[in-house]
């Protein structure tokens, strides 16, 4: 892209910043899809380059810190998913439900359960069922994201 183009772009915006554009963008499909197809790019981009790398490195691992710290809540003692095989009672068996538990961690700690769907779903003969997971937990998680990227 040379000089000129990038200079008519930015007068396009006629004031609005790119992040502006971005979220407007977002919004409409045809243009999403060509954004989410780009973001492994820009996230390269802002890798690779010496004076976005801090940010970009900084923001991912805010986004990692958030999933650990789920990951922390969700193992912790106090949340009540613990008990010892040797010292289970009956009533702690008997009250244990794998749906339940599933349904608190999916509202307690959705990007913990997205990334738990991604890795269960990685499963190289259950191709057709990944992409449809992964095109759910996308529609399903699509705005929340946005608001990772904001520190």
């Amino acid at each position: 892209m040379d000089d000129s183009t990038f200079t008519s772009v930015l007068a396009a915006l006629s004031g609005h910043s790119m992040l502006d554009f971005i979220y407007s963008s977002a919004l409409d499909e045809p243009a999403k899809q060509i954004f989410v197809a780009e973001v492994p790019k820009l996230l390269h981009l802002f890798f690779s380059r010496e004076e976005t790398r801090v940010t970009a490195f900084n923001t991912a691992f805010g986004v990692c810190t958030r999933l650990l710290m789920g990951v922390a809540c969700l193992s912790s003692k106090t949340y009540g998913w613990h008990f010892g095989v040797k010292t289970a009672t009956s009533q702690q068996i008997e009250a244990f439900s794998i749906e339940e538990m599933a349904g608190k961690l999916a509202a307690d700690a959705p990007y913990c359960w997205n990334l738990l769907g991604f890795l269960l779903a990685s499963d190289p003969t259950q191709e057709g069922l990944q992409a449809q997971y992964l095109m759910a937990a996308q529609a399903a998680t699509q705005i929340q994201y946005l608001g990772w990227w904001t520190m």
